[in-house]
């Protein structure tokens, strides 16, 4: 077993919820900018408790954005002056159904910070959804970490990873060259690159994340499946990729390298990666 201390755990309580909108189903309404994050628009304006985790909801309803993804940030402090807290989480928008994207982050927040999101659409400006479900820790709670950084994400998406042969792994892809912060885990999101093929069948696909140099990579998250249906009798595009993964707490120091590659049973699959590192 590890070493560590005793008695220093996840053990959360007084889960509470802010933004949701119940007599629509869905979350506060957040209004993307076409192609640059929109305003920002208030999920609470003084959460109520301290705060050690967060599980982040987005909803999309594809409007008119279809076969795209958009993004949300979430930021803390007064109008006018927000400061991204956790930044690009990408949620997609299909061709007419609502799709949802968790992410849950062990992130600290003060009791009395106001809370916001802003959109980014790769199409044309559109609406997401966005709700908080905020959770305290009892004494033996161990404590938040202060934020998040999107390792790969740019203009909506995550880093082209290309697959090899059908079944085979292809080239690493990089998405940074040196980490700027000690991250103490990542969530890993998978997106279809603002795809709109259209065939038939099912894709079954692999991701390793690595660190270290080029030619040295060692793996840290081994052969992460993913599954991509291929919607073709309705003229449908093909939806975005898995959903975000659950919290890894595997540490990666600053100035590390980190990597992605990946493998489906189709040859030559271009699909997007983007790691959220937790600091």
């Amino acid at each position: 077993m590890p070493g560590g201390l005793p008695g220093i755990s996840m053990d959360m309580c007084n889960a509470n919820d802010q933004g949701t909108v119940t007599a629509s189903t869905r979350g506060t309404a957040v209004t993307g900018g076409n192609g640059s994050y929109g305003s920002y628009a208030q999920l609470v304006a003084s959460t109520p408790y301290d705060t050690c985790a967060v599980l982040v909801s987005l909803q999309s309803n594809a409007g008119v954005n279809t076969a795209v993804q958009n993004s949300v940030r979430l930021a803390i402090g007064g109008s006018g002056s927000e400061q991204v807290l956790i930044p690009d989480l990408i949620i997609p928008s299909l061709w007419a159904a609502y799709d949802v994207a968790n992410y849950f982050f062990p992130i600290q927040i003060s009791a009395g910070t106001r809370l916001s999101a802003a959109g980014y659409c790769s199409g044309a400006t559109d609406t997401v959804y966005a709700n908080v479900t905020l959770f305290d820790g009892s004494f033996t709670n161990a404590e938040g970490c202060a934020g998040v950084d999107s390792i790969g994400w740019a203009s909506g998406q995550g880093t082209a990873v290309t697959t090899g042969a059908a079944n085979t792994k292809g080239s690493y892809a990089q998405l940074t060259a040196s980490s700027t912060k000690d991250y103490k885990g990542f969530v890993l999101r998978v997106d279809n690159q603002n795809s709109t093929a259209s065939y038939t069948g099912i894709d079954s696909l692999l991701f390793d994340i690595a660190i270290g140099g080029a030619g040295s990579e060692q793996v840290i998250l081994p052969n992460y499946p993913i599954g991509r249906p291929k919607l073709s009798t309705n003229g449908a595009a093909a939806s975005i990729t898995g959903s975000p993964s659950a919290h890894f707490p595997i540490q990666i120091p600053a100035g590390t390298r980190i990597a992605a590659r990946a493998q489906s049973i189709l040859a030559s699959q271009i699909m997007g990666v983007t790691l959220y590192g937790v600091y």
